[in-house]
């Protein structure tokens, strides 16, 4: 569908659906302001799930944010029913779609949303209202370039690539004092490593190796080495500390996303 037919002024409230990964979030923040620049008026609502949801706290361009408990409340079938449910009281106008996923497109189309916009991928352009496709140049674009051609394909306007990360005075507050605890000034120079992927030793490099790297940025540039990481990645960091000849900052579950982000400022 063109631009011709998608009236701004009609769309008070908007839903985004946010992609699942940490990373690919994070990609995704300048379609966010791109979308905040182009409907300056309307409430825009963050679809996420739980362990996304940092990445959009504080984000100026961002309303309000649902969470997509899919592990809880929204999970299976019941639970994605109950998810389209409880997304029709809210009575959206419109939803652009940043994930690729059939069940995406699904859920705010039993939700009842008049105007829904994605990629037509996972067979699921027959649920769009608004059906961008998917061409071979877009597929080879960077990750946000991928995010922000969704809106070119409705002759909406972007302005750049430029990644949007909010933090908070708590988490900067915090992240000096969890500096300082390990006996690091603000203004100290270290180097941060984060080991871990969501799938495991199938995504990740072996435990030696990056107590291997650990140290030879100590011998090389002299610097500390600080290790982060989510809860479930504790074991890990105690195994690359133990291989190290060096002292490392384990930080491994230890900080949030937004503290993590205030360390490297």
């Amino acid at each position: 569908m063109a631009l011709k037919s998608l009236n701004h002024k009609s769309i008070n409230r908007l839903l985004v659906r946010s992609t699942n990964w940490i990373g690919d979030a994070v990609m995704t923040t300048p379609a966010v302001r791109a979308i905040r620049k182009n409907f300056p008026n309307t409430e825009i609502y963050i679809l996420a799930k739980p362990w996304v949801v940092p990445i959009f706290e504080n984000n100026p361009y961002v309303n309000q944010i649902v969470i997509y408990d899919s592990e809880g409340q929204h999970k299976g079938l019941i639970g994605k029913l109950r998810l389209a449910r409880d997304l029709k009281r809210f009575h959206f106008d419109a939803v652009i779609l940043l994930q690729n996923a059939f069940e995406a497109a699904l859920i705010t189309f039993l939700a009842g949303i008049p105007c829904r916009i994605g990629y037509s991928t996972d067979a699921r352009g027959a649920l769009l209202t608004h059906a961008i496709a998917c061409t071979s140049e877009i597929k080879k674009a960077h990750q946000t370039d991928y995010y922000l051609s969704i809106l070119r394909g409705l002759d909406l306007i972007t302005d750049g690539q430029t990644l949007n990360l909010e933090v908070s005075k708590n988490d900067e507050t915090r992240a000096r004092e969890i500096l300082q605890l390990q006996g690091i000034s603000p203004k100290d120079k270290w180097i941060g490593i984060n080991p871990a992927a969501t799938y495991g030793p199938a995504k990740q490099w072996f435990p030696n190796r990056y107590a291997e790297l650990g140290d030879r940025i100590h011998n090389v540039f002299g610097r500390p080495v600080i290790l982060f990481g989510g809860p479930g990645d504790q074991d890990l960091g105690e195994k690359i500390a133990h291989l190290m000849q060096h002292r490392l900052v384990d930080l491994s579950g230890k900080t949030t996303l937004g503290e993590q982000r205030c360390m490297f400022l």
